[in-house]
Parts: structure tokens; sequence; C-alpha cells
């Protein structure tokens, strides 16, 4: 008798520091999520998303064929830090470090962080080089050292104050997210939003919601919009960005119940998840508050991304 064949959710493909992670996405298209190195810092994070012809019932591997970009290179999604060391230059502008920061505190000048280790795993194996492989969960774990907006250096030789350690699960319907950031010195938190969208292609409208309860208003995504500051807005958990042609949906979720996601850091004043005009959506995980930590300390959240058609 023959063994009904076990069909695996997704196709991952490695060259190099690139990974490729493909899945089906609609009838007629492959969705493939590239990472690899990105941005002022060079870190390895999301770098395209990509949508590749097939008709088949199952991902495509063939990985040579053409493919049509949807959002390339724009900015961080795993979001920076404004770290202060307890022993480093007093006069300082309080900028951005890590993510796509660089030491201008935009995207200009010398690295302020950098990738130290990146580990790829296939159904917790490793992955061979530039071969196919039929998978049902990728892992990418990377460490990224970070700098204080007052240990950088101009010539890029700054001091690392924290160590981030960053791992995406791709599964069949998401890529989960874990950030474990350990303290490498006493340091001052003054603002830290961690999960983060980039909305150049999901460029319609934004709404902010929780679990168990329906989405709420609809927003431009390219304005300034908010998840509300009353005490029934505290359980927001997910913002939900849509195409302007309505047929392709991100949506990001934190997880509220451990870690960051407490929203211990966050003032009550200010809500959970925002957008900005520049096309740009965040949670809040470190706002108003400006928490001390002493070296050895760790904080720890946990959330998830899902990219899918409104009409599948």
């Amino acid at each position: 008798m023959n063994e009904e064949r076990q069909i695996s959710n997704l196709l991952v493909y490695k060259d190099g520091s690139r990974l490729i992670v493909s899945r089906k996405y609609d009838s007629a298209n492959d969705l493939w999520i590239v990472m690899d190195h990105y941005g002022s810092n060079r870190l390895i994070g999301f770098l395209e998303w990509r949508l590749a012809p097939n008709a088949g019932a199952e991902p495509d591997p063939d990985f040579g064929r053409p493919s049509i970009g949807c959002q390339g290179e724009g900015s961080d999604w795993i979001g920076p830090y404004i770290v202060e060391a307890a022993e480093g230059s007093a006069d300082c502008r309080r900028t951005f470090t890590g993510g796509n920061h660089a030491f201008d505190g935009n995207t200009g000048g010398t690295t302020t962080a950098v990738t130290s280790r990146c580990d790829v795993y296939a159904d917790e194996a490793d992955i061979a080089e530039r071969t196919a492989i039929s998978v049902d969960t990728v892992t990418l774990r990377t460490v990224n050292e970070v700098q204080g907006f007052n240990t950088k250096l101009e010539d890029g030789s700054g001091r690392a104050v924290l160590r981030e350690t960053v791992t995406y699960t791709f599964v069949a319907d998401s890529v989960r997210i874990h950030n474990r950031i350990e303290m490498l010195e006493d340091v001052t938190m003054h603002r830290y939003y961690g999960l983060q969208t980039v909305n150049r292609f999901w460029n319609g409208s934004v709404q902010y919601g929780s679990a168990g309860i329906a989405y709420g208003e609809t927003y431009p995504v390219n304005g300034e919009s908010d998840s509300g500051t009353g005490a029934h807005t505290r359980k927001t958990d997910r913002v939900r960005v849509v195409s302007a042609d309505r047929l392709h949906a991100l949506e990001a979720c934190l997880d509220r119940s451990s870690g960051l996601g407490r929203a211990k850091y966050v003032s009550g004043e200010l809500p959970i998840a925002f957008s900005k005009v520049y096309g740009k959506s965040y949670f809040n995980l470190i706002h108003g508050p400006v928490p001390h930590f002493r070296a050895g300390d760790t904080l720890e959240w946990s959330g998830a991304y899902r990219f899918f058609r409104t009409d599948v």
C-alpha cells in the first residue's frame, strides 16, 4: 500500500547570508520573504517581499524563476533604541541606535550596531546551501550588539551596551518573533518600540484591535493615527495594514501577556500602538517611564507578523 505523501508548508533556500522562505500566497502565486543584511548597520532581518507565479497547490522549488517585488529594503521592523550608558559622554544628543539608525541618528554615518552571529535551521536541522528544501518550520536567530547614544563614535568603533537576540520562526501562516535583550553594562532606556511595520506595499489603511474584539476605526496608513488612550484601548495587541486595492494585508501582533508586552514601561497617557505619516506603524514598549537596568539584566518580548490576501 502506498503511503500518503506529506506536504510541507514551506520551502526554504539559502545562499550565503541570503535566506528565502516561500509559501503559497494565493492560487496564482507563492510569497517569498527574503532575509539578509539590510540598512545602515547591515544587520540581518527582513529585506524584501516578492510574489512568484505558481498555479500549483504547493510552493514551487524553482527559485530562479521571475518574481515581482512587492516591497524592498526600506527601514527596520525590529526597532532601535534610545539607550544611554551610565558611563559615557555626558554631552550627547539622544538619538536612536541599532536597527536602521546610524551615527547621525538616522541613516547617515557609521554603524551603531553589528550582527555578531546568525544561525539558520529548517525543522531544527542545518540548511544546505543553494538547495530548495521542503520544511514545516524555519528558524533564523540573529545576535546584534548595539551601542548607546553616548558610546557611539564617529569612526564606528563605539562601545556596545546591549545585546539583542532576535529569533524569527517561520510557520505556515505567520512569522513569529522573539527578542531577548541583555544589558552589557548599566544603562538607562529612554525609548524602545520593538515591533514595527513598514507600510509601503500595504499603503491603504490601518486599524488597531485586540484578541476577541473587532478592529476599530479605519485610518489612512500615511497619516497620524493611534489605538487611543482610554482604558478600553489598553488591551490593544494588533495592528492591521491593508493595501490601497484592499487585496493585501499585513497584521502585526504583540504578546501582551509577558515581558515588555505587559506595557509596564508605557505611560498610561500614551497609546499602545500608533502610525506615522511616513508610512510606519509601531508598538510602544518603553515610552514615558525611563527605567534603569544593571549589567546582566534582561528584557524580552514576543509577537508575530502575518502577510495574507484579504480575499482568500
